[in-house]
């Protein structure tokens, strides 16, 4: 919502935060996306996943799949 201003160094644990990412690479900030599943937001619809894939790529954002914590 933008009520808070992310720091420079950002973590999105999530299987589908566009939303939430793009919003915060547009400040700035370093942004890696994780997620536990073996490809990237897997429930989002092409139509949708494109537009901010190719905004998120162009802000340089890092992107690590097939990660959990733990046992």
């Amino acid at each position: 919502m933008g009520d808070v201003k992310p720091g420079q160094d950002v973590l999105v644990f999530d299987d589908a935060g566009l939303q939430a990412a793009d919003a915060i690479a547009a400040t700035g900030a370093r942004i890696e996306i994780v997620t536990p599943d073996r490809s990237f937001a897997p429930g989002v619809m092409a139509m949708n996943l494109v537009p901010y894939m190719r905004s998120l790529h162009r802000r340089d954002v890092t992107f690590t799949v097939t990660f959990r914590t733990g046992p």
